[in-house]
């Protein structure tokens, strides 16, 4: 893995060399191992160690069996999300080739992976900069 993502960041600094502006720069060309290996590190990691909160709707919430009266403070961790063995195979272990495309992730990726990944939240609570911090990612 190591020598895929360098050989892949040496390919990107060969594009990019001789460019003196940042504008100038082309898109990255975003190395597959490297997107794993952030992904991977996000899922282990835990940004937000904290519990991560909502309301519930003035119409309320029906979870299975289970009625929440509106306006009631409910909140999940992302821990939760990220160690779910029912999405992740082997929890605590580094393996980022989890998140190759079908074919490349040796019998590792399961349905609702790409869902369960809420290091910077979700919704209309969703960090603002994420977006900028998976452009500096690459």
């Amino acid at each position: 893995m190591q020598k895929r993502l360098r050989d892949g960041i040496r390919r990107d600094k060969e594009t990019t060399a001789g460019l003196t502006r940042e504008a100038e720069a082309p898109p990255a060309s975003d190395p597959p191992n490297l997107r794993t290996v952030i992904k991977e590190t996000l899922r282990l990691g835990m940004a937000n160690p904290t519990r991560l909160t909502r309301v519930v709707p003035a119409t309320g919430l029906q979870i299975g069996a289970t009625t929440l009266p509106p306006r009631t403070v409910v909140g999940y961790a992302a821990y939760t999300f990220h160690h779910d063995s029912s999405v992740v195979l082997d929890l605590f272990l580094f393996w980022p080739e989890r998140w190759l495309d079908h074919g490349h992730d040796e019998g590792l990726r399961r349905p609702g992976m790409e869902r369960s990944i809420t290091a910077f939240s979700a919704g209309s609570r969703m960090c603002i900069g994420k977006k900028l911090a998976q452009q500096q990612f690459v």
